[in-house]
């Protein structure tokens, strides 16, 4: 009988990650604001307590095999900034090529930017035909766009 309730508990368990991993899919649309618990310190340094807003897109670092080796930040102001590993990095990866807004603290970690991420948020970019959309300008020597 103690058999049949372990593999009952090992089976319960087993269907219960089944369930979660299944849930982390990269599928799934992303939230549009993502706070990011215990981003901790990195390699034994204290984050800056001065915390900052950045704007920018994600780039995913990854060797000849296919595996992911960085996740990098540029932001908007031209800084590129190393995510730190863990679970912010995780969380950024399924962001690679798009424009988020990231709040954070920045480390300086033998001589590179450090970004540790608290959260972030993705940044909605306008549609080219949509109201505010921004159109190539002409001049009278160029006729004017077609679609």
């Amino acid at each position: 009988m103690r058999i049949i309730k372990s593999i009952l508990a090992l089976t319960i368990v087993a269907g219960l990650c089944a369930m979660a991993t299944s849930s982390f899919g990269a599928d799934k649309p992303q939230p549009k604001d993502h706070p990011i618990k215990d981003a901790g310190p990195a390699a034994g340094k204290e984050p800056s307590k001065e915390s900052v807003t950045l704007t920018g897109t994600v780039k995913v670092v990854k060797n000849d095999k296919g595996k992911v080796t960085d996740v990098e930040f540029s932001s908007d102001d031209g800084a590129t900034y190393s995510v730190k590993k863990g679970p912010e990095g995780r969380m950024l990866e399924m962001q690679d090529g798009k424009k988020i807004e990231v709040i954070g603290s920045v480390l300086d970690q033998k001589g590179k930017k450090l970004l540790v991420v608290k959260s972030y948020k993705a940044v909605e970019t306008p549609a080219a035909n949509a109201p505010g959309a921004t159109t190539p300008a002409t001049t009278p020597d160029t006729p004017p766009a077609t679609k």
